[in-house]
């Protein structure tokens, strides 16, 4: 039939012109060497109720069909730690 198994991958839904900002924003701070020395570190685990699914069945040529988009707000727990 044609499927072949593939690992599911998941990606994170951002608008285009969220997208386009993030990347003006990392080239600026690229371009001005900025190092984060005045930031804040934190650590953070994020456990969430979803599909655990690992693999799907795809067609060969599909290159997108083991893409599989999050919802904005799935039911999950959020930890965090900070260190000031």
């Amino acid at each position: 039939m044609g499927f072949v198994k593939a690992n599911i991958k998941c990606c994170h839904l951002i608008r285009k012109e969220n997208m386009k900002k993030r990347v003006l924003f990392c080239k600026k701070m690229l371009d001005d060497s900025e190092q984060f020395m005045d930031v804040c570190s934190s650590d953070e685990c994020t456990f969430q109720v979803d599909s655990n699914s690992r693999t799907c069945l795809v067609t060969k040529d599909d290159s997108f069909g083991r893409l599989r988009p999050g919802a904005k707000h799935p039911p999950k727990i959020h930890l965090k730690n900070s260190l000031i």
